[in-house]
């Protein structure tokens, strides 16, 4: 069954892509990984539910690494786009760095930076993930309470299985399993290049599936508005 009703011929929803784009997939592809971004790339942009809301920004990056409900604070959609972009991006030049030293020598020095940066993400993109969600569909899970990526991922996680419970795609499950191992990595994990490259791969499946859960929003939304301007037609004809 494909993910949310949506025929099989169609983009799979969840993950932002056709069935097959995954990790696993990833070394058939040179150097793109299964987003199709250049391998050192993750976030390819702004969805169009927050494009919808985005105000400016409204402050500076917190800490280089430092990421707390202090620091969101008051962040507007589009300063989290921003901070996701600037943390991808340091995360690709690490990746790079190790790429291309491609010692495990390397891989240990550059370990524990890697793994600040993809925590760093994995909470923007969650942050946005969840509000995205929150205003497109009814809340049936509490919300998270504060910033902590394993939190953000149980309601996110949860609400999507409320929101679509005969889903059996695995998509979600998938991300679930790629988040745990990525977030139960330590440095000394990353002894060589295989582990780090299987991480990077994790971590790019991940993103595909905040992309389609980003996109399931962003068509409730675009679904909601059309309903309402159709209704605002129809009361409009029958007004004298």
């Amino acid at each position: 069954m494909t993910a949310v009703g949506v025929a099989p011929t169609s983009p799979d929803p969840i993950r932002g892509d056709g069935a097959a784009a995954t990790g696993r997939d990833a070394g058939t592809r040179g150097d793109r990984g299964p987003t199709g971004t250049r391998r050192g790339t993750l976030h390819r942009g702004v969805s169009s539910t927050n494009v919808r809301r985005v105000s400016g920004s409204s402050h500076d990056s917190p800490g280089r690494d430092a990421l707390d409900a202090d620091s969101l604070r008051g962040a507007t959609p589009y300063d989290l786009w921003q901070w996701s972009q600037e943390t991808s991006r340091r995360l690709g030049d690490v990746y790079e760095r190790i790429l291309d030293a491609g010692t495990p020598e390397a891989c240990r020095a550059h370990a524990p930076e890697f793994l600040r940066l993809v925590r760093r993400f994995l909470a923007l993109r969650l942050t946005v993930v969840a509000a995205d969600r929150r205003l497109a569909f009814e809340q049936r899970v509490p919300p998270a309470d504060g910033v902590a990526v394993a939190a953000l991922w149980a309601e996110v996680f949860w609400a999507a299985r409320a929101e679509s419970p005969d889903d059996d795609s695995g998509v979600l499950e998938e991300a679930d399993a790629s988040i745990r191992g990525l977030l139960g990595s330590a440095p000394v994990d990353l002894a060589d290049l295989h582990a780090v490259t299987a991480r990077w791969e994790r971590l790019q499946q991940v993103e595909e599936t905040f992309g389609g859960l980003e996109m399931q929003a962003q068509a409730a939304l675009e679904t909601r508005q059309e309903l309402y301007e159709h209704e605002l037609d129809v009361h409009q004809l029958n007004t004298p």
